[in-house]
């Protein structure tokens, strides 16, 4: 079994260490990435990152991820996505030569997955339905209907959009908490 690959049975079997372990391993250089590639700040780094790990997570645990060749590669790819969308939805000027070159990066690493409910999936969307009312509509808006942190704020009636990422950190680290495999 080659290490990428051993990746994902890992995260099925022990889905908290696991993240933590590629968390660490990703995060600098996924940073870095961001911010020398696309000239994005720090604290839209970390939203970024942490939103692609959350994609990857879900993604591995729910069997839509079944074989992995790099799970670098793989990080980044859903990376480039979640830019792309951040840098059309930011009111800042964006280079239309950067946001082509994104579109073209990412329809060359496009990856055909088959979806398919199992187990993990349902344990999941168990501890989804286990968060608060607030915590449920944010993420819904956030990862299932794309909305940006302004739309959400004005949406949910937030003071703006710094108080949708604070609360999208609480949820996300309410949902980690539940899924926590000893807690389960």
């Amino acid at each position: 079994m080659t290490y990428n690959q051993s990746i994902l049975n890992d995260i099925r079997d022990n889905p908290e260490k696991t993240m933590r372990r590629l968390y660490k391993e990703f995060r600098k250089g996924f940073m870095s990435w961001t911010s020398h590639r696309f000239g994005i700040d720090k604290e839209d780094s970390k939203d970024i990152f942490q939103e692609t790990m959350v994609a990857f997570f879900v993604n591995a645990i729910s069997g839509r991820l079944t074989k992995l060749t790099s799970t670098k590669a793989y990080i980044y790819a859903i990376g480039r996505n979640k830019i792309l969308n951040f840098l059309e939805g930011n009111s800042k000027i964006v280079s239309m030569e950067l946001v082509n070159e994104l579109r073209v990066e990412i329809h060359d690493n496009t990856i055909i997955e088959s979806i398919s409910l199992n187990h993990r999936q349902q344990i999941i969307a168990d501890a989804i339905g286990k968060l608060g009312e607030n915590c449920q509509k944010l993420l819904k808006l956030l990862f299932f209907e794309r909305f940006s942190h302004e739309a959400i704020a004005q949406r949910l009636n937030y003071s703006n959009a710094e108080s949708s990422r604070t609360m999208r950190r609480r949820c996300l680290n309410n949902l980690e908490k539940m899924l926590d495999p000893d807690s389960l």
